[in-house]
């Protein structure tokens, strides 16, 4: 295998190891994260048991640092989830947080053959930043109640709006809480299964295009995003 595969695999490991309780890890490659890592453990309404842990989806590296996801490396990431979360736990109710989220988490939903959710945990309000923090803009019904929630997402950043979406769903008294997401940073708090891991960003199919003004144009999010590349670029020239 190459050393990327073997550094990010160790990454993977020992971060999953480390979030289960079982050991901590103090190399330069595993010790970005102790804090953010018992902030979550103490706040997750679920934490993750060691034999959840008996596969764990492999995800992989990205080493570009604006990716175009294809649609089927989306339906590829899902089945995998889908695979991976029937077998370790089997969920009852998929929850999805809004709005990018619900994709998968209603492909996902379909593949199990069970009900899909919103949840919308967003520092946004009509696309402009509101707050500092994700808020609860609109919380999971009592449907959630005694049963097994798969919890997802379309990409982690940090792990907070995961954090409040699990903290919501336990609040309705959900029985257990797995999260998933088609893409994580590789310096945040991971969810259980994800495809991706990347250091830069990930563009998704459905939203790459928006409409404006009659016509198709480059997403103007992903545009602030590649221009500030580009300008990465020149001063490094």
């Amino acid at each position: 295998r190459s050393r990327l595969h073997e550094d990010t695999q160790h990454h993977l490991l020992s971060l999953m190891a480390g979030f289960s309780g079982r050991r901590r890890h103090s190399c330069l490659r595993c010790r970005i994260l102790p804090q953010k890592r018992e902030f979550l453990e103490s706040t997750l309404c679920s934490p993750v048991r060691d034999d959840v842990r008996e596969r764990i989806m492999e995800a992989r590296y990205i080493l570009e640092q604006a990716y175009k996801m294809s649609w089927d490396e989306v339906d590829r990431v899902c089945r995998e989830i889908a695979l991976e979360a029937e077998r370790h736990f089997g969920p009852e109710v998929v929850v999805g947080i809004a709005k990018g989220g619900l994709i998968p988490a209603a492909i996902i939903a379909s593949l199990l053959r069970i009900e899909v959710l919103p949840c919308v945990v967003s520092r946004r309000h009509k696309g402009e930043i509101v707050s500092d923090r994700p808020r609860v803009l609109a919380t999971v019904v009592d449907k959630v109640a005694g049963r097994r929630v798969l919890l997802v997402d379309e990409m982690v950043l940090t792990g907070e709006t995961m954090r409040i979406a699990s903290i919501e769903c336990a609040r309705k008294k959900a029985r257990v809480v797995k999260t998933a997401s088609l893409w994580a940073r590789d310096e945040s708090w991971k969810p259980n299964w994800y495809g991706f891991e990347t250091s830069g960003h990930i563009m998704f199919p459905w939203d790459y295009e928006i409409l404006s003004r009659g016509r198709f144009i480059l997403n103007p999010s992903y545009r602030e995003y590649l221009d500030s590349l580009e300008m990465m670029d020149r001063w490094r020239k």
